[in-house]
């Protein structure tokens, strides 16, 4: 017998194992243990569990803790990571501080607090100042721990310097320290770097960002107990802390004020106080920090205001809490106000406002220095003028004066502010400015009223209201307009700068106007203003005139008649001066004075027989008349008197424009008329009469004076507006300055035609258009024909009611038919709807047109144009070419040519001018009938003998409207003998159709016969009436349709195609093709069509269409037939007669040897009646007997011939059966 010792089964990480068989082993030592100085697996006997332990496929897990597996290592808050060496808690800053230097101005900013700093400084070194530490709490060291230290390993800051959101520059110092990961500063770190920035470009509304930072780190030294205890040093991952920015903001810009700078009241006061007001003072940057202002009393330093070295009142205003001073003024002077603004980079601006208070001191009259009018004469204790045209001066020099302003120097210009005050911002409008107030010995303002009265200055008494200010003039004219016997008082007002006034004044008289004469001349009943004589007896002259004077009145008139030429006196005389009661009487003959009685205004001289001599004819002479006023100024005026006794000499009128051909039609109702060669030597023509009217006017009706209708005018021209159309003269009459007339002159006379021309009737031979119906202005229905003629429609039907309306059937179709009436169907109607839009011309290059132009002042001329657009303005194919009058016109042209469109333009113009013009257009040049290239295939259907076409057999390239198809039926290739032509439409089994492609006819409205032969003509006629005539092949009508023969299904591998002993199949095996024969469609089999389908059903085409096929058998290829699917071969014969169509019983697709699907077998006899497929036997009890049944599926039931049975045993244990 032999001791076998079972092996003890290994225990994963253990050293040495112990066991008494085979599973009771236990672990005696596990692998990576030394005792106290640690252990790589913790021995659970059954197992090693890995520890935390030195090994780096365990866990360090320091600092941490890790109570069992490496997996529940956890790590000290503040550190994470593989080992627990990534440390997570950054540093803490615990103070920073950034300055800006520059020389010895610094700008600090805490980058601890993120302080914002604005500076106005151009820096030139950086300085940040940051203290932080990293001292964690960690835990005990686990035995396999030599050692470890953390803290700061690194500092530094970046400054980034930013212009908007874009950034300039970012730079980085780092700070100067021995710290690193193998030595980390384990207590607090303090760092001071400088960083030179006086090379960066810092413009307004820079920032300078500085961020400190510092970063943590350290190692720890693992004993390796598996390597004799070496120690390993491993490091940690740090993170860094960074403190808040500090931020310096650049602002380079003084505060701006976009309100009211400073407002302390009016510059100019009474009130001793004045309250400091501001407004609207901002900085875009760093905002405005205070308000300082200064009160200073100006003195005066040789001729400037000047501000002293004391204020006499300052004081300083927070932003944050503004308040506004009141300061109280004690003396009368020029106070200077400073406002100094501060923002928070310590820029600064200031501005400046004056006030002149003084509420004591006024205006005074210097008795010296008098009010005078310079250009008056004294006498008697009062001043006269003796002009009136002439200006009035006065003059006040040093006559006021303001002396504590004058002697103080108060108004003078003001020094600029010593420190220095922007342009903008110091005081340059307001009554105190900066700048000196003009003056007069401390007078600011004169002003001055010119007042005047015809009273002798008794209404002057009160100080006017209206004054017109001189400025500082001390003197001034006046130029008001003035006559004698006025009284001008002259007002001068004096104002100082505080509004303090005086006023005084000075009188002068007026009186130096001579006296007036006008409207001197000779009268003749009603007619005056005359200087000529119209009799040689100088005696019966009555001369006119008016003399006054309104200042002192009249004192005497005297005249005297001389002979122009000689100068030798004829007579002389004089006139009463009259007087006249003042009052309500004294209107236009009457003349009051200022001071004085009323005046009679009108005079007569009339001379005595006695006096003068008989003159003589065309012989000149000379009134002389003098008039003195009571100041003794006198006025003289001459009247030349000349003597003409002959009237003037007739001339011409003409009708029309001067320097413009004489017209006799006009198409405006103003008619005007010119007139010329009408003369007189002596004293030359005055005036003329003239007259309008539908004759010439004789003298009676243009005697002075003159009637309403007449005109009287010192023109050549005149212009008058005819009341109606019509034939109008214009008389005229010329009177010389004698009053005698001239014979009448009449014009020849002008037609006003206001009426244009009318133009119908537009007939273009060979022109012809698409029918149309449509509807005139007065609602009559008319049909328009292919010539453009137009045809009444009689009882038109509710369609051709609907027709558009034209304005101007005339335009459409310009003659009436010879039928002058028609009557039209509803389809006629709706195909035929509206008027033609396009003309067909069937010639070319020639053009005949004729028209009927009437006027009632007569056709001037008729021009004709070819355009190539409607627009009647400038044909530009054929400009417009005149008939001379003529109303036709027959000419060629190259542009008529074939497929070439135009419109024609006919213009009519009258003898006034007036045109009216037509066009008739488009015009489509189409000289090509239309053309046909298929065939017409004729054949009956039905009760109907049916034409069929092609719709492309038929075209007309060049017509741009529908052609017209009719249809003939004919026995001759030549005649249509049997029918008339008519519209081809919707007939028996042709549907209506654009273009049409069949045309139909009853057969009962023809003849027919079946051994005759016939044919269909079908027209067809463009726009152009040009026509193209098809003509059908010869049809015979067939005797009978095909009868109803008999279809074979017959099998696929039937060839012999000449026998008749075949049979019908029901069943085959190919898939790929069926087979048919079939008889008894027609004796004549020549005469037959045969077309095949295949179906599902009898007569179905859903497995293939008809076919056509030669003969009467066809095999069909290319199948994909389904087993057990039933398929019906369709005949259709057809012939000239009709058509019949006969199907197959069909033939079933069987599967060769397949199997066949959806048997059921079943043991046991049954249950009696119930063959329900559960009732079958599993077990039986007999030995000898074996019942079966089975089902077979209905669809193949009919195609079993035999069925085939056997009995088989099948043995236990998978033996394979065998046949009983």
């Amino acid at each position: 017998m032999t001791l076998r010792v079972a092996r003890c089964t290994q225990i994963s990480n253990c050293d040495a194992e112990r066991c008494t068989t085979s599973y009771n082993q236990r672990c005696h030592r596990c692998n990576g243990d030394y005792g106290t100085s640690g252990k790589a697996y913790d021995n659970l006997y059954t197992s090693c569990r890995e520890k935390c332990s030195w090994r780096s496929s365990s866990n360090n897990c320091y600092p941490g803790t890790c109570p069992t597996t490496p997996s529940s290592c956890r790590c000290t808050a503040g550190f994470g990571g593989a080992h627990c060496r990534t440390i997570t808690s950054r540093p803490s800053i615990i103070n920073c501080l950034a300055s800006l230097t520059r020389n010895t101005d610094r700008d600090e900013a805490s980058c601890e607090q993120s302080t914002l700093k604005y500076s106005n400084m151009r820096p030139t070194t950086l300085t940040v100042t940051w203290t932080g530490h990293f001292t964690p709490s960690v835990p005990p060291r686990p035995v396999y721990v030599h050692s470890h230290a953390l803290g700061i390993i690194s500092g530094g800051f970046t400054a980034s310097q930013y212009r908007g959101n874009t950034l300039l520059r970012r730079v980085r110092e780092t700070c100067s320290s021995s710290a690193s990961n193998s030595n980390p500063r384990t207590t607090v770190m303090t760092c001071t770097v400088n960083m030179a920035i006086y090379s960066w470009s810092i413009t307004d509304g820079d920032r300078i960002q500085a961020v400190a930072d510092f970063r943590n780190g350290g190692y720890v030294n693992i004993y390796n107990r598996d390597a004799g205890s070496t120690i390993q040093t491993n490091y940690y991952s740090g993170t860094s802390s960074y403190s808040a920015p500090a931020q310096f903001v650049f602002d380079f810009i003084a505060p701006t004020c976009s309100g009211t700078q400073l407002n302390i009241g009016p510059s100019v006061t009474k009130q001793n106080q004045i309250t400091l007001q501001f407004s609207g003072w901002t900085d875009a940057l760093s905002g405005v920090a205070k308000y300082e202002y200064s009160v200073y009393m100006l003195g005066a330093t040789s001729e400037i205001l000047t501000e002293p070295s004391t204020s006499v009142a300052h004081g300083t205003i927070q932003a944050s809490s503004i308040q506004h001073p009141t300061i109280t003024l004690t003396h009368a002077g020029v106070y200077s106000v400073i406002l100094t603004v501060d923002d928070a980079a310590t820029n600064y601006r200031r501005t400046r406002r004056f006030v002149l208070f003084d509420n004591t001191n006024t205006v005074e009259l210097d008795s010296h220095h008098p009010l005078a009018i310079t250009n008056s004469v004294a006498g008697n204790g009062e001043n006269w003028l003796h002009c009136t045209a002439c200006t009035v001066t006065a003059s006040w020099t040093s006559h006021f004066i303001n002396r504590y302003h004058h002697n103080n120097k108060l108004l003078n210009p003001i020094a600029e502010f010593h420190a220095g005050i922007d342009a903008a911002y110091d005081q340059t409008t307001g009554t105190r400015n900066k700048n000196e107030i003009p003056n007069a010995q401390g007078v600011t303002q004169f002003q001055v009223a010119f007042t005047k009265d015809h009273a002798g200055g008794t209404t002057l008494t009160q100080e006017p209201t209206s004054w017109t200010s001189v400025y500082l003039n001390t003197q001034r004219s006046f130029y008001q307009s003035k006559q004698d016997g006025d009284t001008v008082k002259i007002w001068v007002k004096a104002r100082d700068i505080m509004g303090n006034e005086i006023t005084d004044s000075v009188t002068a008289h007026v009186d130096s106007s001579p006296p007036v004469i006008e409207n001197m001349w000779l009268a003749s009943g009603d007619e005056t203003n005359i200087v000529v004589h119209n009799s040689v007896d100088l005696y019966e002259m009555q001369i006119q005139f008016d003399a006054f004077d309104q200042h002192s009145g009249l004192h005497d008139i005297t005249w005297r008649l001389t002979d122009f030429k000689t100068s030798a006196n004829i007579g002389s005389g004089v006139v009463a001066v009259q007087t006249l009661a003042c009052g309500s009487t004294c209107t236009t003959n009457c003349v009051q004075t200022a001071k004085g009685p009323c005046y009679k205004k009108d005079y007569i001289i009339t001379i005595d027989q006695s006096q003068v001599n008989v003159g003589g004819h065309d012989h000149d002479y000379l009134l002389t008349v003098t008039v003195r006023n009571k100041a003794t100024l006198s006025t003289t005026q001459t009247l030349k008197i000349t003597v003409d006794t002959s009237p003037p000499l007739p001339g011409t009128v003409h009708d029309g424009l001067e320097g413009q051909a004489e017209i006799d039609y006009q198409q405006t109702t103003a008619i005007k008329t010119w007139w010329d060669g009408f003369f007189d030597e002596e004293s030359g023509v005055k005036f003329y009469l003239y007259g309008y009217s539908t004759s010439c006017l004789d003298a009676a009706d243009l005697q002075l004076p003159k009637g309403a209708s007449i005109t009287r005018t010192t023109d050549t021209n005149a212009v008058y507006t005819a009341p109606t159309p019509g034939t109008y003269f214009c008389t005229v009459v010329a009177y010389n300055h004698a009053l005698d007339p001239s014979v009448p002159v009449c014009s020849d006379g002008v037609t006003v035609d206001v009426t244009p021309p009318t133009l119908t009737a537009i007939q273009v031979d060979h022109l012809a258009v698409r029918p149309g119906v449509v509807k005139d202005a007065g609602g009559d229905v008319w049909l328009i024909d292919q010539r453009r003629h137009r045809v009444l429609v009689l009882d038109p039907p509710a369609q051709c009611l609907t027709a558009p309306r034209v304005n101007n059937i005339d335009d459409y179709a310009p003659r009436l038919d010879l039928v002058t009436n028609t009557t039209l169907s509803n389809q006629y109607c709706t195909q035929h709807r509206g008027p033609p839009t396009i003309n067909y011309l069937s010639v070319d290059r020639t053009l005949f047109v004729s028209w009927i132009g009437e006027d009632e002042s007569g056709i001037y001329d008729f021009s004709v144009g070819l355009s190539s657009t409607s627009s009647t303005s400038s044909p530009d194919i054929m400009p417009f070419t005149s008939t001379t009058g003529i109303p036709e016109l027959r000419f060629s042209h190259p542009r008529i040519s074939q497929n070439s469109q135009f419109h024609l333009v006919i213009k009519a113009e009258n003898s006034a001018g007036l045109t009216t013009v037509k066009t008739v257009g488009p015009i489509v040049v189409d000289i090509t009938s239309p053309q046909f290239v298929g065939q017409i295939t004729l054949s009956t259907e039905g009760n109907y003998l049916v034409g069929r076409w092609s719709v492309n057999d038929f075209y007309d390239q060049e017509s741009q409207d529908p052609l017209q198809y009719q249809f003939a039926v004919g026995r001759h290739p030549s005649s249509a003998d049997m029918s008339s032509f008519r519209d081809v439409g919707a007939n028996g089994p042709c549907a209506s159709s654009q273009p049409p492609n069949c045309a139909a006819i009853g057969t009962d409205a023809l003849d027919l016969h079946p051994s005759d032969s016939y044919y269909m003509f079908v027209k067809v006629t463009n726009p152009a009436s040009l026509s193209v005539m098809g003509t059908s092949g010869a049809y015979r009508i067939p005797g009978t349709s095909p009868t109803y023969g008999v279809v074979f299904d017959i099998a696929p591998d039937v060839d012999d195609a000449g026998s008749h002993d075949y049979e019908d199949v029901d069943a085959q095996t190919d898939t790929g093709v069926l087979s048919a024969r079939w008889f008894g469609f027609s004796q004549d089999a020549a005469a037959v069509t045969y077309e095949v389908a295949v179906g599902t059903t009898a007569g179905g085409q859903d497995v293939r269409p008809f076919t056509t096929a030669a003969g009467t058998d066809v095999s069909i290829t290319g199948l994909s037939l389904q087993y057990f699917q039933t398929y019906f071969i369709t005949v259709r014969a057809t012939n000239d007669a009709g058509t019949a169509i006969v199907s197959s019983d069909g033939v079933t697709v069987l599967e060769h040897d397949g199997r066949v699907e959806g048997m059921v077998v079943k043991d046991g006899p049954g249950c009696y009646n119930n063959f329900d497929d559960t009732c079958q036997q599993e077990f039986q009890l007999s030995v000898s007997t074996c019942w079966v049944r089975w089902e077979t599926p209905q669809n193949v039931q009919g195609y079993l011939s035999e069925i085939y049975w056997t009995i088989e045993e099948q043995l236990q244990n998978g033996t394979p059966s065998f046949l009983l």
